[in-house]
């Protein structure tokens, strides 16, 4: 899920966001996405036209800790000191 970090000074998407949202990634309304402001998230519901504006759904409280497992494979001969 796509998660943007809004504008502190109007608590909106920034220029650079907004054609990412409309042209790269080719949201339309009611797509879901994260905004993030002062380390608070929220999910949200897009409307999408000539500006693009949000609805929250869900308020996310605190930022939850995800266990993580990393496992490397053993390579043969030479290749492990590259």
């Amino acid at each position: 899920m796509q998660r943007y970090i809004l504008d502190d000074t109007t608590n909106t998407f920034y220029k650079t966001d907004i054609h990412h949202i409309k042209k790269v990634m080719r949201m339309q309304t009611g797509d879901k996405v994260i905004v993030c402001l002062h380390e608070k998230c929220s999910l949200v519901k897009l409307n999408v036209d000539e500006n693009v504006t949000f609805d929250v759904i869900e308020n996310y409280d605190e930022n939850k800790t995800l266990d993580i497992t990393l496992i490397q494979g053993l390579l043969k001969g030479t290749k492990i000191e590259t």
